[in-house]
C-alpha cells in the first residue's frame, strides 16, 4: 500500500529535526512512527479508521523524507549527466560534417538549475516542494540554451 498519507507531519517532524541540528540521515523510522500510525488512522482519506490500522496489521512503513537542496542538486547533476552522455553517443552515429558540440555544465550551472525549484519553510528554504520531479523540464531548458 503506498499513500502520502502521514507527508505533513514526516515534514513537521523533519523541519523540527533540522531545527535541532540533526541531518536529515540521522531520522529513524523510529522517530517517524507514531505520527505516520495516528496520522493513516485519523487523517481523512483511505486509511482513516481502518481496521488494518487499529489492528496493527501494517508491518513496515516507509517513510519519504522531504529532499533538500542538495538533493535536488543530485538529482540534476545526475539528469545532466544521462542526458548528456546519451547526446554524446547520437552524435557518434552521425557523420562527422554533421556533429554538433554538446553543451557541458559546470556547477554554478547546477546551482543556478536547482535555486528554480522552489522550497520551504518560506523562511529558510530548505526543502523541496516538489522533490526531484520534473527536473527534466529545467535539464531540457538548459540543455537547449533556453535557459
Amino acid at each position: 500500500l503506498i499513500s502520502n498519507t502521514g507527508g505533513k507531519d514526516i515534514a513537521e517532524v523533519t523541519f523540527q529535526h533540522w531545527k535541532d541540528g540533526k541531518s536529515r540521515e540521522e531520522l529513524s523510522l523510529t522517530d517517524l512512527e507514531v505520527h505516520l500510525s495516528n496520522a493513516a488512522f485519523n487523517d481523512l482519506g483511505g486509511l482513516h479508521q481502518a481496521d488494518i490500522i487499529q489492528k496493527a496489521l501494517i508491518d513496515a512503513s516507509v517513510a519519504f523524507l522531504p529532499l533538500e537542496k542538495r538533493h535536488v542538486k543530485m538529482c540534476i547533476r545526475r539528469e545532466l549527466e544521462d542526458r548528456i552522455q546519451r547526446l554524446e553517443k547520437e552524435q557518434e552515429t552521425l557523420p562527422e560534417e554533421e556533429r554538433v558540440p554538446v553543451k557541458s555544465y559546470t556547477e554554478e550551472d547546477v546551482d543556478r538549475l536547482a535555486e528554480e525549484r522552489s522550497y520551504w519553510p518560506k523562511d529558510y528554504k530548505i526543502f523541496s516542494t516538489s522533490g526531484c520531479k520534473k527536473i527534466n523540464i529545467i535539464v531540457d531548458r538548459f540543455l537547449e540554451d533556453d535557459f
